[in-house]
């Protein structure tokens, strides 16, 4: 809150807060704290998972990002870019978003 907030709106980021699931992935034994990194050859296949399949089911995450990766700007731009993608297929109006 005290990044974003203003005078006007002291707390907003507590005020969009709807929930969370907090996972250790180190402790899950089929993942084991797993992570993406780009590998020789590899740049394709991000592409490739990042496509939606069929148009109905989109994939987002820092491992489909392109253009920015490991981290979690990578995981917000691609999710962003799935949102887009739903919201165009369905036909709906965009908005301009900020740029992350």
């Amino acid at each position: 809150d005290a990044m974003f907030g203003t005078q006007q709106d002291p707390n907003p980021a507590s005020k969009a807060y709807v929930g969370c699931l907090i996972q250790d992935w180190g402790m899950n034994p089929l993942f084991r704290g797993a992570y993406s990194f780009p590998t020789i050859g590899g740049r394709d296949a991000r592409a490739m998972m990042s496509t939606p399949l069929q148009e109905r089911v989109h994939f987002a995450g820092e491992a489909m990002n392109i253009n920015i990766n490991p981290c979690i700007n990578g995981a917000m731009e691609s999710a962003s870019i799935a949102v887009k993608q739903v919201l165009e297929g369905l036909g709906k109006p965009q908005k301009p978003s900020a740029k992350l």
